[in-house]
Formats: C-alpha cells, structure tokens, sequence
C-alpha cells in the first residue's frame, strides 16, 4: 500500500490513529489539572524517556503534518491553502480563547468578577494570543495547582502557523525548481 492511497481523503485510514493519540494527550496531560503534579504513566515507566502525553503530540503532528501537506501537493494552490488553513484555526481559536478568557474564567477564579475582568492580564491573554503571543495564565485560575495554566495547550498553535509557514515555503521552493529555464 502507497502512501498517496492511504493519505486519500475519502479513505480515511488516519483518523483512528489521531483519535488515538488525541485521547492520549488528554491522559497524558490530565495530571496538570491536579492540585499537585501525579505520577508518570504507564507509558512513560514503560519508555523511561517520554510519556503518554508527549509522544502523542509527536504523533499527532506527524500525521497531521502528512494530511496537510498531501493537501498542499494535491492542491498545489497555496492561496486556496492558506484560506483552509485560516479558517481551521482563527474561528475556533478565538472561540476557546474567548470562552476561557469571559466565560470559564470569571466562573473557576478565585477574583471576584469585578477584580477579574478588571485585570489586564485577562485581556492579554485574549488579544495577545489571537496574534501568535500565546498568554496561558489567567487571574486567579488553578492557583493551587502546581501548573497554574488555564490552558497549557495553547503552546501549539503558534508552531502550527510556523510550520504551515515552511511548508508553503518549501512547496514554493520545489515548484520553483520545476519551472523550465529560459
């Protein structure tokens, strides 16, 4: 089996494994929602060097990076690609961002309402991520915890752009070495 058959869209032989490593993500990371941090997981004594957590991101960005760049190459229409790529991340971004900064936030601080949303910094973490700044800390959120993120998996967005960033520069490059000389 080619790689080209199994990144077809309609086959959708992918998604399993990234459900996969989605659900590991979660368990992975769910021991940063504690009050203190909990023990490695079975995958992490099993590897000694990684965890559930860890090696399912690098997972989950490898298939992903295949599917978005089997995209491009089937595609090869970088303005159309970058329109897809904008509206798969800007809308649900501003989304999480906007329900943890108004929503979540003033509902799981420990600021009254008006000490937090009179804090910059809940703004900040609003405006400034939308522009690739990512903010994770939040007033008065998980402040006994020993990571006090509100949401600590904001840390991949920003390398999501850079990567799409140089691929489109690496697609461009390729197509520019097949243009025929004069």
């Amino acid at each position: 089996m080619l790689l080209s058959h199994i990144l077809r869209k309609e086959n959708n032989n992918l998604d399993i494994f990234r459900v996969i490593a989605a659900v590991m993500v979660i368990y992975g990371h769910a021991y940063a929602l504690l009050p203190t941090e909990g023990t490695i997981d079975p995958i992490g004594k099993l590897l000694g060097f990684d965890y559930s957590g860890s090696l399912a991101v690098k997972i989950f960005f490898f298939l992903s990076g295949l599917v978005v760049t089997n995209s491009l190459m089937q595609n090869k229409n970088i303005k159309q690609f970058l329109i897809s790529r904008f509206f798969r991340i800007w809308p649900a971004f501003i989304v999480v961002l906007a329900s943890m900064a108004f929503f979540l936030g003033p509902i799981l601080s420990q600021k009254t309402l008006n000490e937090y949303l009179s804090n910059s910094q809940v703004y900040g973490y609003f405006f400034r991520s939308i522009f690739m700044d990512v903010r994770f800390d939040l007033p008065g959120i998980f402040q006994t915890n020993a990571i006090k993120s509100a949401n600590g998996s904001l840390w991949s967005i920003p390398l999501e752009i850079y990567a799409y960033i140089l691929l489109i520069l690496g697609g461009f490059k390729s197509e520019v070495q097949h243009l025929p000389t004069l």
